[in-house]
């Protein structure tokens, strides 16, 4: 008899250990905390952070089998803000035992300063041309509420002041670069949402270096976007994609580059998930933007060049966008 009670208390005091970790864990993935959204996304992936959740279970100091955090798991690429495996601090709208402030997916807003509703992630910028050549770029962001994020190296009050090194490498303050990078946060109202693509997640990476192409990129500069977005860009099914160029960028975030550049290519695929999509029956013109899939294909614009001077400097900008999450 004593035996079967133990037996039954152990079982019951499992299964409540297990549900508290699953709840637990799906709170902390919507909320873009611990694991973020790709923890218990799927029972399949291994999160090395999960195990530290059952120290919220009342079971956790009781029970023998409840496993510790291993060692390691706070200095894993799980615990970047939200994921290391996300752009950033992720809400993947879905079912949470909490209440959420969101409704819709995206960056998080509240993790970052500023308003705006759009979040230009890791735009590389590139620069070529004759060697040992000083280039000054500066960044201008133009819109109200705009705010820097991050920049390598500093981007200060002047902009970035580079030689040109061997390799097309940029060399500032003594140390060498292979691009300048930027990340801001600005409004969206300057973006177009009529002309893109949607497409699979198995096909999205190779899709964005197809168009990469089409745009007169490098193929190191291809091969630099693949290598960081194949494993960055945010879990979903599909997605559709919103290709900023030249005509939006410049209204935004306008380059100032001395000496002028012979040819400016720019480009940012804006990338909405499918959850992100609007499925009611609302006209279209009522619906948020960037909720609907795209109605037109979009094509680059010729790549200008000023045929007096054919060996200038030639400035590539590469970038991926996201929506903040909507607030209630």
């Amino acid at each position: 008899m004593k035996t079967k009670l133990l037996i039954s208390l152990i079982l019951i005091s499992s299964s409540f250990l297990t549900s508290s970790i699953f709840l637990n864990s799906r709170a902390d993935a919507a909320m873009g905390r611990g694991c973020g959204s790709s923890c218990f996304a799927s029972l399949y992936n291994y999160c090395p952070t999960c195990n530290m959740m059952q120290s919220r279970s009342p079971f956790y100091s009781a029970t023998p089998w409840g496993a510790a955090p291993p060692y390691y798991w706070n200095t894993g690429p799980m615990m970047y803000p939200g994921n290391f495996y996300q752009p950033g601090p992720w809400y993947a709208a879905g079912p949470s035992p909490y209440a959420m402030p969101y409704t819709s997916p995206g960056i998080m807003g509240n993790y970052y300063p500023g308003s705006g509703g759009f979040f230009a992630a890791k735009p590389n910028l590139y620069v070529m041309g004759p060697l040992a050549t000083k280039v000054q770029v500066k960044i201008n962001l133009l819109e109200k509420d705009t705010n820097w994020l991050a920049t390598v190296p500093a981007h200060g009050l002047e902009g970035w002041q580079v030689t040109l090194a061997e390799k097309n490498k940029l060399i500032s303050d003594g140390v060498t670069h292979g691009y300048l990078y930027s990340d801001y946060r600005a409004q969206d109202k300057e973006l177009q949402d009529q002309k893109g693509f949607c497409t699979e997640k198995e096909n999205l990476i190779a899709k964005l270096a197809i168009e990469m192409k089409r745009a007169d990129f490098t193929s190191r500069e291809i091969g630099d976007f693949m290598e960081f977005w194949s494993v960055k860009l945010p879990a979903s099914d599909s997605y559709c994609v919103f290709p900023q160029d030249e005509a939006q960028l410049d209204k935004i975030a306008a380059l100032e580059i001395s000496p002028r550049p012979v040819a400016v290519r720019r480009l940012l695929f804006l990338v909405q998930v499918k959850e992100g999509l609007s499925t009611d029956d609302k006209p279209s013109a009522a619906k948020p933007k960037f909720s609907k899939p795209p109605t037109m294909a979009w094509n680059p614009q010729p790549l200008r060049t000023i045929a007096s001077e054919p060996k200038g400097i030639v400035v590539h900008e590469w970038g991926v966008g996201f929506l903040a999450a909507t607030p209630k």
